[in-house]
């Protein structure tokens, strides 16, 4: 998968755009109920054949949509009636072939995908003594935040649309919690943060 960009937003689940379709119609089943993922695929008979033959798209927990014809100029025409800024991942599976679609991967094309993807977005790291699930109920409640994630008893993940104007907050919080922070990072998401995100799975397993 491709990403982030930035990967949470205000709708239900992220919707994820996937461009030159073919065997990567296996990323819906990573899906989750409220997730959208759509596909964009030049050949008709790559659909019939997914439907046909597959069933990954129908047992996806994710809605699945397919918009058949040049991913490119499909996306040139949403963009024209309005549709921007809607995609919290973009994933482009044109690489497993001698004849790589360069047009897809033009300066113009990511200017494209930059303006279909969610801007902006930050993924902040804390390191506490220990945390309690009464801190992780306030940091999800912080104007900004879109999801607390945690690995174990000391690690936040903490997805949100703001970063450092959020320190002085989360400091706030720990202390009323009587909870030392000892270490933050700030980034934006990475694809494998992206991945694990979704799947629970690195990269390279």
């Amino acid at each position: 998968m491709a990403s982030k960009a930035y990967f949470l937003n205000t709708t239900p689940g992220p919707l994820v755009m996937i461009l030159n379709s073919g065997q990567a119609v296996t990323l819906a089943a990573w899906g989750k109920p409220g997730d959208t993922f759509r596909f964009y695929e030049i050949n008709p008979a790559v659909q019939d054949i997914a439907n046909q033959w597959f069933t990954y798209l129908r047992d996806s927990k994710a809605k699945t949509e397919i918009v058949l014809g040049d991913a490119r100029i499909q996306m040139e025409r949403e963009l024209a009636s309005g549709q921007a800024h809607d995609f919290d991942v973009i994933a482009v599976d044109a690489f497993s072939s001698d004849a790589i679609p360069l047009h897809l991967l033009t300066a113009e094309c990511g200017e494209i995908y930059r303006r279909r993807l969610v801007p902006g977005g930050f993924l902040l790291r804390l390191r506490f003594g220990q945390h309690s699930p009464e801190l992780l109920e306030r940091l999800q409640s912080l104007a900004g935040v879109r999801e607390v994630r945690t690995s174990d008893d000391t690690a936040v993940d903490v997805y949100a649309d703001r970063g450092g104007s959020l320190l002085p907050e989360i400091a706030t919080l720990a202390a009323a919690a009587g909870v030392e922070l000892h270490d933050v990072h700030i980034s934006e998401p990475s694809l494998e943060n992206l991945f694990l995100h979704h799947t629970g799975r690195s990269l390279r397993e």
